[in-house]
């Protein structure tokens, strides 16, 4: 059974059934200090349902520019906030920018997602936009966000930046980023679908369709990465009390909820001792249906409900994070 799901999955997805490049011909490009970014004022179409994606002047995934003046929230994360395999309309960020509006808080929410980005990689980025001087930022993650942060580099082949804390401060351990080496795919060929015997494609099947949680081996959140997202996560609520932003962490929904999520209790617990505000949602697809995507990315429907999940909290929590004109 094991074998037909593989055929199965390398027939019917368009993301392995040909072979890919690294996303710098696509929609980003190297960077050296975050390792790659969004190429500003990009419209490519995405290969998995042939999705456009537009990346705008600022390098957000937008059609639109923001105005400056206006009241606007960070969204930060990962391809889970970016909305990889949804139009960014239907991603949950722009879905909490229209809920806010019907419930009277008319907010820009700036999608600042980009795919395989790590704690560290955001808060980066976050620093470079930090000047438009958002009301609330946003850090939704998922359990990989954290596991990434220890890494050198990417399954793609692209580098990151790598930390180490020395007396108790952050240090880069290679500036500028090395480029990505040559030859690597994007997502998985044809080969690994057969040979890549960490993943189990009838597993994932049953937990799709029946909501279920299946463990992966692919990835860890081991002390080091537990340790540096710690103090990521410090910088970044200093540096928005320093620019007068709320801070929010968002605990996304995640396919395998078991899967590293019982090294999240250490972090819950260091967010409470700090002040930290968070809010935990990665329950509200159990129960639901069609909430992913094949590769495990939320759906629209997914998407929906993360947006819906948000808005409830901020408009019952306004007078904490949201004012009016």
């Amino acid at each position: 059974m094991e074998v037909i799901f593989r055929f199965h999955y390398l027939l019917t997805d368009a993301r392995v059934s040909k072979i890919w490049h690294p996303p710098e011909e696509f929609w980003n490009e190297y960077d050296p200090l975050l390792g790659w970014k969004h190429i500003p004022d990009k419209i490519v179409r995405h290969a998995y349902g042939d999705i456009p994606v537009f990346i705008n002047n600022d390098g957000f995934r937008s059609k639109k520019e923001y105005d400056v003046n206006q009241k606007k929230i960070f969204a930060l994360g990962c391809s889970f906030t970016f909305g990889d395999g949804v139009a960014g309309d239907d991603a949950w960020p722009q879905r909490l920018e229209v809920k806010l509006k019907e419930g009277g808080f008319p907010y820009q929410v700036i999608n600042m997602g980009v795919s395989a980005y790590g704690i560290d990689q955001m808060y980066l980025w976050f620093l470079e936009k930090q000047d438009l001087k958002p009301d609330i930022v946003i850090l939704a993650i998922i359990p990989y966000d954290i596991a990434r942060v220890s890494l050198y580099r990417w399954m793609s082949g692209r580098s990151k930046p790598k930390f180490k804390i020395t007396q108790n401060r952050l240090v880069f351990e290679a500036i500028p980023v090395p480029v990505a080496q040559p030859g690597y795919l994007f997502y998985r060929n044809w080969q690994d679908i057969f040979f890549d015997f960490r993943k189990s494609y009838l597993a994932g099947f049953i937990g799709r369709r029946f909501n279920l949680t299946i463990a992966s081996r692919s990835a860890t959140i081991n002390a080091e990465s537990l340790q540096l997202s710690s103090k990521f996560i410090e910088l970044f609520a200093g540096q928005c009390r320093k620019i007068y932003s709320k801070f929010l962490i968002v605990f996304q929904p995640y396919s395998n909820r078991g899967f590293l999520s019982n090294n999240l209790q250490d972090l819950k617990i260091l967010l409470e001792q700090r002040g930290i505000a968070f809010i935990d949602i990665s329950g509200i697809f159990q129960g639901e249906t069609n909430t992913l995507l094949l590769d495990f990315h939320p759906s629209v429907i997914g998407h929906e409900l993360i947006a819906t999940s948000l808005s409830k909290f901020l408009l019952q929590n306004n007078r904490n994070y949201l004012r009016q004109e």
